[in-house]
């Protein structure tokens, strides 16, 4: 996976999966060390009393990695027929204090489409790398602070108001 900085026209590699995948969601921390995704794999159903012979079935599977280092990547939820959305929340801090701490929260939100939205806070920790690769590192698993929303019909991430 790659992003694109619109400000240098530049691409730069994010993470590197062992095999292909279908990624239909994906949302990074403004440090660019912690990735969010959502897989897509089709399937034809197996036949019972509520799937048509033949009819093929999505599973959404969301996944978080750490990407700068790239090392560790978790599974979060369950695989789910239901859309799964993982958005990072933008974190106001001009002073750059989290460096400081070395420890720190992001947040973010985790969404099922129509079921429910909840918010989530992630540990995290700074690592100094001797090779020059530091980053934020998860330390512990993330914890459901609240429920945003529950059994919705729409929801939209406004993308301008993530911008610094």
């Amino acid at each position: 996976m790659e992003i694109l900085d619109l400000s240098t026209k530049k691409h730069q590699l994010l993470y590197t999966h062992h095999s292909v995948m279908n990624i239909v969601h994906a949302s990074i921390n403004q440090d660019r060390t912690l990735l969010v995704f959502t897989l897509c794999q089709r399937y034809q159903a197996p036949i019972d009393s509520t799937t048509v012979e033949g009819e093929i079935q999505d599973i959404y599977e969301t996944c978080m990695a750490e990407v700068q280092p790239q090392g560790r990547v978790f599974s979060l939820g369950n695989p789910s027929r239901k859309m799964q959305r993982v958005q990072f929340l933008p974190i106001h801090d001009e002073s750059n204090a989290r460096v400081k701490q070395q420890k720190s929260l992001c947040y973010l939100l985790f969404i099922v489409h129509k079921e429910y939205i909840h918010a989530y806070s992630l540990p995290i920790a700074y690592v100094r790398a001797t090779n020059g690769k530091s980053g934020w590192r998860i330390v512990e698993q993330p914890r459901k602070e609240y429920q945003v929303a529950k059994r919705f019909l729409w929801y939209q991430w406004d993308m301008t108001s993530q911008v610094r």
